[in-house]
């Protein structure tokens, strides 16, 4: 009878938690960088699942997983220039926080513009909060997907910014 109870305040309380526990941890570890080489991305993320090219092939896509978490990189002289961070559980405050500070290289990040869009389904909207690097090397973007709790964060550098839409216009 006390196993019972025990059980049903595990499966209740503690399956959550530990959930809880286990998704941030994934999504701590996969604090992308900018500036990491291919090699190092290795390293930090296990092995790449694949590289995406078809929507730009001059800046593909070197995606990798972890722990239900996507993580793809573009790569500008040889360096990570842009990186994607997606959920489909969302990411706490503190996340978001992590990630911004792991990419702040001695700078700090101001918020630039908070947006509210609607998305095709009335019920589903984003929130979309931009940040700027208060040495102007780099900027954030975060978009939280409401009513579907899907969350990406894209952080990329001023000069593949720069280097990204230079190409673009030639498309």
């Amino acid at each position: 009878m006390f196993t019972r109870e025990i059980d049903v305040l595990l499966t209740t309380t503690m399956k959550p938690i530990l959930f809880f526990i286990v998704f941030t941890t994934a999504i701590s570890t996969a604090r992308a960088r900018l500036g990491e080489t291919r090699e190092e991305c290795d390293v930090r993320y296990g092995s790449l699942v694949s590289v995406k090219d078809d929507f730009r092939p001059d800046f593909p896509q070197y995606c990798y997983a972890k722990n239900d978490v996507e993580i793809r990189v573009r790569f500008w002289q040889g360096k990570v220039g842009q990186i994607i961070i997606s959920s489909d559980h969302g990411m706490a405050d503190n996340t978001i926080s992590e990630i911004l500070q792991g990419n702040a290289e001695g700078s700090s990040w101001k918020i630039d513009n908070i947006q509210t869009r609607k998305i095709q389904d009335p019920k589903t909207y984003s929130v979309a909060c931009f940040y700027r690097r208060a040495d102007g090397n780099a900027t954030a973007e975060y978009h939280k997907m409401q009513a579907i709790d899907s969350d990406t964060i894209v952080i990329e550098t001023s000069k593949f910014n720069d280097a990204f839409n230079a190409k673009a216009s030639g498309f």
